[in-house]
């Protein structure tokens, strides 16, 4: 398989589908694809919109691109993209070979050319070329200890969709429904990420109440007795830190802020320290406990 020649066409593909004749897809695209209220999620957009995203004639965006020389290699590496597919598998290596074992129909794939890690799981999008196969595009890792949840997630999804629009296989249900491979990735990295000084893969969080106006509450809180930083990035996030050591994240919305920990301890230190600006205008609601299945 010629590789270099595959990038260059993958590379193409992702030019095309930034020509200014194409914004309506992208507008369109990303209504479907981002989920997130600050928009964060676009991790994988790019090759979504151009595998997944269909027009108003059912047609994806790779199957509208055309090469710029359709010699027999051209040819027959774009007809192999068009056949490509994004799945998350197992990966094993046994004697120096990386397999990848599908982890929604157990299909077994030897895959040439990568440093996959084995024991891991793989977010990828897998192209057969002379029945040779090999990955293509972005890849997301993350530690089988997720596999169950993960798998149990989609399933639920795809069940959901058949009770309300008839039987679909699962492989043109995942086809169709691509961003949630890529929800579910961001997901688990952003668990992975927040629990990865923690024993318990769960989420600690306490609600409040507030109804005073917004730079009220933001001075309120930046001057809580722990030190908090706004992130730039996030807004509108706050982080409360304690030396070196993040105890809390704040998401601010529409009349509520949450506290969302890694821990019961970190939890129970932030209620003593919200406790300080309580009053009429801001109340606490409730606690909650959040699985990686709920989080999902």
């Amino acid at each position: 398989m010629n590789l270099e020649l595959l990038d260059e066409i993958y590379n193409e593909l992702y030019a095309y589908i930034s020509l200014p004749i194409h914004e309506t897809a992208f507008t369109n695209g990303k209504s479907i694809f981002v989920m997130n209220e600050d928009g964060s999620d676009t991790d994988g957009f790019a090759e979504w919109l151009i595998f997944n995203y269909r027009n108003t004639d059912q047609k994806r965006m790779i199957d509208l691109f055309r090469l710029p020389s359709e010699d027999e290699m051209n040819s027959v590496l774009l007809n192999a993209l068009k056949k490509s597919f994004r799945s998350i598998f197992d990966v094993k290596i046994e004697r120096g070979q990386v397999y990848l074992k599908d982890i929604f129909t157990n299909d077994d794939y030897l895959v040439s050319s990568t440093l996959l890690e084995a024991d891991r799981l793989v977010s990828a999008r897998l192209i057969t070329v002379d029945g040779e196969n090999a990955i293509v595009g972005d890849t997301f890792e993350m530690d089988t200890f997720y596999l169950e949840s993960v798998r149990k997630y989609l399933l639920d999804q795809y069940n959901q969709f058949v009770q309300t629009n008839g039987m679909m296989s699962l492989t043109d249900f995942l086809d169709l429904n691509g961003h949630l491979l890529y929800k579910v990735m961001t997901i688990l990295t952003q668990v992975e990420e927040e629990n990865s000084d923690s024993d318990e893969l769960v989420l600690y969080q306490a609600t409040y109440a507030f109804n005073c106006p917004m730079d009220i509450l933001y001075d309120r809180l930046l001057n809580l007795s722990l030190p908090v930083f706004s992130d730039e990035d996030e807004e509108p996030i706050l982080r409360v830190m304690k030396e070196d050591d993040i105890v809390a994240e704040i998401e601010i919305t529409n009349g509520q802020f949450y506290v969302l920990c890694n821990n019961a301890s970190h939890r129970e230190m932030m209620h003593g320290v919200i406790s300080e600006i309580l009053d009429e205008t801001i109340v606490f609601l409730k606690d909650d406990v959040f699985s990686l299945e709920d989080l999902l």
